[in-house]
């Protein structure tokens, strides 16, 4: 299967902020690949208040920032956007886990009292700057408790912030154990959703095929409503600890491959920058997102079919050529090209060193 509409891959998404104990002290703006039409960082998260009954936690729609504010300031996003006018910034809503659900019995109050906090954050932001500080929201409840108000409240909420020019962008991010109420959101207000954030390390992928299908699967039941996009549906991928087992890296990009070559994918995105700054293989930081990127400027990038004399050197220290019969992906180089100076990659030769 393969798209008719011929387009080109342009979004990468980083999550960043979640973990309270993460390092960071501002965006990793290393990382970004120039090239690329848009990178978004994606604050995790802003998450409401709740009232802990006998049975259940009841959320109030009042939402407050979570992650460290010094760290990811208005002052920071500024200098970030300046120097990178391919960033974009996301305000996540929910949470991780059954600890922050989506649970309201009032859904007109929720609804207010959402937009009114939203609001308030995006206003705190962008007071006195001359860009736009925050562009978007992004949807991120992993457990549902109410199928109806989720979608009459969390589609309310991002009709009424882009009707009021608050935000430009919003996604939704969906998993396998709450897909149906994401659905049904996207179906009554598809409009107003520009992109599917799915969170592919939700669930057991063991091999690319499963992979593949999944995501054929996912696109029919999130169609796109824009002209210049097949899809609107990104693939996710995890470097939380927590999410290891379910699908690997491997696996993972080799999907991802593909579904590029078969002109079906938009983007990527990962889970998140608070746990990739340093991976648990060979101490590594960010080879998920500079591998990712790089697919999304060049979809040829795991077979290496570069124009510009692009040069690897392996860790395994056979040197040579980067070209089509001789690497793929699987051990770690250093390509050396045209703007791609020191990028790390992954990559394995095809045939047996």
């Amino acid at each position: 299967m393969s798209s008719n509409i011929t387009f080109q891959p342009t979004i990468f998404r980083e999550y960043i902020g979640s973990n309270e104990y993460s390092h960071h002290h501002g965006f990793p703006s290393h990382i970004i690949n120039e090239q690329l039409t848009e990178f978004h960082f994606i604050l995790a998260f802003a998450k409401e208040n709740y009232e802990q009954t006998l049975t259940t936690k009841l959320g109030d729609g009042n939402f407050s920032r979570h992650w460290k504010i010094s760290s990811f300031s208005a002052e920071r996003i500024h200098k970030l956007k300046k120097e990178n006018p391919n960033v974009k910034i996301i305000i996540s809503i929910g949470g991780r886990g059954s600890n922050f659900p989506f649970n309201t019995n009032d859904s007109m109050i929720w609804v207010h009292n959402a937009f009114t906090s939203i609001k308030n954050i995006i206003d705190d932001y962008n007071h006195n700057s001359d860009i736009r500080i925050i562009d978007g929201i992004d949807v991120n409840y992993e457990e549902i408790h109410n199928e109806e108000n989720f979608v009459k409240c969390l589609g309310l909420l991002i009709k009424l912030l882009k009707l009021k020019g608050l935000i430009t962008i919003a996604s939704i991010a969906p998993s396998a154990s709450v897909h149906t109420h994401y659905k049904k959101l996207y179906h009554h207000y598809k409009y107003c959703i520009d992109w599917v954030n799915y969170q592919f390390y939700g669930q057991t992928l063991s091999n690319k095929r499963d992979f593949h299908n999944l995501y054929i699967a996912l696109s029919k039941d999130y169609p796109s409503h824009r002209k210049d996009y097949p899809s609107i549906l990104l693939a996710g991928f995890s470097t939380d600890p927590s999410d290891a087992g379910t699908i690997s890296k491997d696996t993972f990009l080799e999907g991802c491959h593909q579904l590029f070559k078969d002109n079906l994918l938009p983007g990527i995105f990962v889970f998140g920058a608070d746990y990739s700054k340093v991976t648990h293989e060979e101490g590594n930081s960010f080879q998920v997102e500079i591998i990712a990127q790089q697919m999304i400027v060049d979809t040829r990038v795991l077979n290496f079919g570069f124009d510009h004399g692009c040069h690897c050197v392996a860790i395994t220290k056979k040197v040579g050529e980067c070209n089509g019969s001789d690497w793929n992906y699987g051990r770690h180089v250093v390509v050396k090209a045209p703007k791609t100076a020191k990028l790390k990659l992954e990559c394995r030769l095809r045939s047996a060193i």
